[in-house]
């Protein structure tokens, strides 16, 4: 599949195909000994009901990969919308990844911290924007590990996920070649971005 005919119209087509319920899948913790400034709240649980999650202090990616020999080398990190107070998981994150899947796009749903959350320490420029970074470039720097191509990296985001996404596709957010810590090098810009909802 060439990953340029990813329109907003295709990546919507998930609403009528996608199965109802989530499995389980493998997930990658934005930073092992927990975020910076707030590692003692790291085993905090999360909160779940519904269709939203919260409290989320340890940030991640959930990663949803292709049937084998359908991968095509396209990589789509997905940020949930939900206001910034409440991520909706399943639904616009979990979901929309298992189709892009089966069209051999290996996707990354990120639980990004929550700035307007009742009672955050977070916020949106700093942390959240701490998040996404950080979700890019363990992508991009773990490429080889999902046999994706580092330039065929994209980005959506629904509702407020869809600020998020904007975070790492019209600004400057270069990498540090010459870091020592391999995390800081990559690029953490997007090259691809569909913002699925106003």
């Amino acid at each position: 599949m060439n990953y340029r005919c990813l329109t907003p119209f295709v990546v919507l087509a998930w609403i009528a195909t996608a199965p109802l319920c989530a499995e389980n899948f493998p997930v990658i913790p934005l930073w092992v000994n927990g975020a910076p400034g707030f590692t003692e709240r790291k085993n905090e649980p999360e909160q779940a009901k519904d269709y939203w999650v919260k409290n989320i202090h340890n940030p991640s990616l959930t990663v949803v990969v292709p049937p084998v020999g359908k991968a095509n080398g396209t990589a789509m990190i997905i940020c949930p919308g939900g206001g910034h107070r409440e991520l909706v998981f399943n639904r616009e994150g979990i979901e929309p990844a298992q189709y892009l899947a089966k069209l051999g796009v290996t996707a990354f749903v990120l639980k990004y911290r929550l700035a307007r959350e009742e009672g955050s320490p977070y916020k949106l420029e700093e942390h959240t924007f701490a998040d996404i970074k950080r979700a890019m470039r363990i992508v991009r720097s773990r490429a080889a590990e999902f046999a994706i191509d580092p330039q065929r990296i994209g980005i959506m985001g629904w509702s407020a996920g869809g600020e998020v996404a904007a975070m790492v596709s019209y600004r400057p957010v270069a990498g540090d070649p010459t870091a020592v810590w391999v995390m800081k090098a990559p690029c953490a810009r997007a090259v691809m971005a569909f913002p699925a909802t106003p």
